[in-house]
């Protein structure tokens, strides 16, 4: 657990000062629209799209295993031995 904090530390860390060396303006097109944003502002927009689809794609197969019904236990054929009738 503390490994995994120092770890997400670490990285916020590198991305501010990644952002902070690159204030220039960029114009960014998009189909008909054209923007002028901060490359800054521009790589933390595409940092926290990222993380936000990384938390929705995550938690995709936790919401199918909940949904699933569990499945009965099948018997080990070891375990019927039981069922076998014996004359004596």
């Amino acid at each position: 657990m503390r490994f995994r904090l120092v770890l997400v530390v670490v990285l916020l860390l590198a991305v501010v000062l990644f952002t902070l060396q690159n204030t220039e303006m960029v114009t960014v097109r998009f189909f008909l629209w054209s923007y002028d944003i901060s490359r800054a502002l521009l790589i933390f927009l595409v940092f926290a799209m990222g993380v936000l689809l990384g938390l929705c794609a995550g938690s995709f197969p936790r919401r199918r295993e909940k949904a699933a019904p569990p499945s009965p236990p099948q018997p080990h054929p070891k375990d019927s031995s039981h069922d076998q009738r014996t004359t004596p």
